[in-house]
Formats: C-alpha cells, structure tokens, sequence
C-alpha cells in the first residue's frame, strides 16, 4: 500500500530535510509531497530535497508551486 505524507518544512523543529524524511520513512510513509516556495524552504534547497528522497526512496507524490503574482 502507497501511503504519503506533505512535508511542512523546517516550521520551528530544526530538523533538515534528511531528518523528516528519515522520519518518515521509517514511519511506513511511502511517498512525500512538499511546496515548492521560498518562504517554505528556510534556507534549504528545492535539489536536495528532491535528492534526500530519492536516496530515501520516498517518491514524491506532489508538489505545490508558487501561485503569487500569477499573472
């Protein structure tokens, strides 16, 4: 069964993105969805976070693109 989790980012906990995926992981989740923003990423980098995944194994279900200044 595929079970996915949406990552929030750092949000005041200071784990990286290595640390909650790892998390999730070993929770059982299967695959991960982030937002795609700069405000989100808190100093991280939309690569890594696309990397740590892979190495993990979680496959990114979704992500959320930036919708300011659209037009």
């Amino acid at each position: 069964m595929n079970i996915g989790i949406y990552d929030i980012g750092k949000c005041g906990t200071g784990l990286s993105i290595l640390e909650r995926f790892a998390i999730y992981k070993s929770a059982g989740f299967t695959h991960v969805g982030f937002y795609l923003d700069d405000d989100y990423l808190e100093g991280e980098s939309y690569l890594d976070m696309i990397q740590v995944a892979h190495d993990l194994d979680l496959k990114i279900d979704q992500v959320h693109l930036d919708y300011k200044n659209s037009n």
